[in-house]
């Protein structure tokens, strides 16, 4: 006979014990679980104290259901680079204990809620912060040349009481960028300097 282990009340993934029904063949004990869903599941001791089983199906069916989401491939990828440290783009974000809330890190439905659906195929999801977390409060869509205003290596600079990074600069003035980040770095990465070499060459007025 098995040893018994009272599992009732303990909660495994999605599942809750609710009561012992009996043993199988292998004198496991089955218990009824109710699922945070609200189905219920008769389960082996086994299979909840190994995390064989952790929900009543409900948890697998809507990751299938999410397969093909492009918001849910988005939502893997941005928790692939958080925490798994075999990933290409780890060091930028996980290395750098970048991480997911907990209110997403394990429900991608919350995670769309907050955020929406992207606008179109031309988005991605930022942080804001670049050196905060995936959150509610520090995330939206934006398109790929918001985001690369928005690097850490961006140069941003204050100029008549606005503020622009290079490339903004070089698109507000019609200015090649290629020619504006060479000044900036021919003067030592002094914007001042460079603000008033193009002012002299004509170039800014």
């Amino acid at each position: 006979m098995g040893r018994f282990k009272d599992l009732t009340g303990q909660k495994f993934g999605n599942l809750t014990a609710i009561k012992k029904l009996r043993q199988d063949k292998y004198f496991n004990w089955i218990w009824l679980c109710k699922c945070d869903c609200g189905n219920t599941k008769e389960v082996s001791s086994k299979c909840l104290l190994q995390g064989l089983t952790k929900s009543c199906g409900c948890a697998r069916f809507k990751k299938n259901a999410y397969r093909n989401n492009p918001e849910y491939a988005i939502y893997c990828a941005m928790k692939t680079r958080c925490y798994n440290k075999n990933d290409k783009s780890y060091s930028r974000y996980g290395g750098r204990d970048i991480k997911v809330c907990e209110e997403w890190k394990n429900d991608f439905s919350q995670f769309l809620k907050d955020v929406g659906k992207r606008p179109s195929e031309d988005y991605s999801i930022e942080r804001i912060d670049v050196n905060d977390d995936y959150k509610p409060s520090n995330c939206r869509w934006a398109t790929n040349k918001e985001q690369s205003n928005n690097r850490r290596n961006s140069i941003k600079f204050i100029y008549k009481n606005t503020e622009y990074t290079l490339k903004q600069f070089a698109e507000q003035f019609n200015l090649p960028y290629k020619n504006l980040h060479h000044y900036y770095k021919y003067h030592n990465n002094d914007i001042q300097k460079m603000l008033n070499f193009i002012k002299n060459k004509g170039l800014l007025i």
